[in-house]
């Protein structure tokens, strides 16, 4: 290549070959977050790097290399093909990643593989047609290139608008999906303007123009995607913290509050008592025969149980009150404010009552029964 005669070619080269190295770094980013957060349209979106990467070094090949062949050597062939192929699987696998997410399912192994089947057919097909006819050049190009860019900016237009659509549903979608469907937009709208160009309905533009912008939006598209995974990264740590303190804190089977949350409370409130803030009443609740209903009908019947202790106790205290599981059969009552003497005997004898009322579990009817004590502060 002479790069005094093809000053358009340098750019070419230039772009095509940061198009591929960059899309190199980010399929291996992308099949590393995929191992990392088990999600399929990561490894799909990571393919479509792949393809990308491998046209773009397909098409550095052609401009720098393989100007002054025939149209139909076979070194140019190769190249058309890889560059074609590459950039309709680029599509496809982008718009598996995008289906993915709409769905919540993978596209099906047989469905990918007949889809990338056809498409590797379309780009050969398009690129041996006209491929020995030296006077061919302009319908080779359109055929080539025109094509390709039709089907991509299709299919990035469709996935953008399946992203947008989820988006909708979606609610506390962060700035990464919104980048990426920006970029998925602007991409498909740029290859459909190339389409326009080439079949003459839009002025022609320059490959010095179209590579690099070509690069830019594919940029784009990889830096929403990169926001998007930092943000999937950040929203799993903040599942998991919150995963580990409902661990720590909270009793599984019921969902109370646990012993450790509870003295945690209690320390903080007798240090308001100690401080003359106020008053109340702390009530310890065991139920009776607890281990028969376990002997009987099993754990499952006794989880049952329990949590439906849990359910009247909420609903017998107020906003500030605490109601704790202590142990197996043990549960506890925090009354800030509780009131008087006989104030709180009237909320022990209702709490009582309301357990009492006739359970049913596994088709039984059980009656419950507990002891309850009580200190006023």
């Amino acid at each position: 290549m002479n790069g005094t005669e093809r000053p358009d070619a340098w750019i070419a080269v230039a772009g095509f070959a940061s198009h591929a190295l960059f899309a190199a770094a980010l399929a291996i980013l992308l099949l590393r977050f995929h191992r990392r957060l088990g999600r399929g349209y990561l490894r799909d979106w990571a393919f479509a790097w792949v393809s990308i990467a491998l046209a773009a070094v397909a098409g550095a090949w052609s401009v720098w290399s393989l100007p002054a062949l025939p149209a139909a050597a076979p070194a140019r062939l190769l190249a058309a093909i890889v560059f074609t192929v590459g950039g309709y699987w680029h599509a496809a696998w982008l718009l598996f990643g995008a289906t993915a997410i709409a769905s919540g399912h993978s596209v099906s192994r047989r469905g990918r593989a007949a889809i990338l089947v056809a498409l590797a057919g379309l780009g050969i097909a398009s690129t041996l047609l006209w491929a020995f006819d030296p006077a061919a050049t302009a319908e080779r190009h359109l055929l080539r290139v025109g094509l390709r860019a039709l089907v991509i900016g299709a299919a990035l237009l469709g996935a953008g608008l399946v992203l947008a659509r989820v988006a909708r549903r979606t609610a506390g979608t962060g700035a990464g999906p919104g980048f990426v469907r920006f970029a998925f937009i602007a991409k498909g709208a740029q290859q459909l303007a190339l389409f326009g160009s080439l079949i003459g309905w839009l002025p022609a533009i320059p490959v010095g123009i179209e590579v690099p912008l070509d690069g830019l939006l594919t940029g784009l598209l990889g830096v929403g995607i990169v926001v998007w995974l930092l943000e999937e990264e950040q929203h799993r740590l903040r599942e998991a913290a919150r995963q580990i303190e409902r661990l720590a804190f909270y009793d599984p089977v019921t969902g109370l509050p646990n012993r450790q949350l509870f003295v945690e409370r209690l320390r903080g409130w007798l240090a308001r008592l100690s401080g003359g803030d106020g008053t109340g009443a702390l009530l310890s609740l065991d139920l009776d025969r607890f281990k028969a209903v376990n002997d009987r009908g099993g754990h499952e019947a006794g989880d049952q149980m329990l949590a439906a202790i849990s359910d009247r106790l909420l609903q017998s205290v107020a906003e500030g009150e605490t109601v704790a599981r202590l142990g197996a059969d043990e549960f506890a009552l925090l009354l800030p404010g509780g009131g008087d003497a006989a104030g709180v005997a009237r909320r022990a004898g209702a709490i009582l009552g309301r357990l009492r009322e006739p359970l049913q579990i596994g088709g039984h009817e059980l009656r419950i029964e507990a002891s309850l004590g009580a200190a006023l502060c």
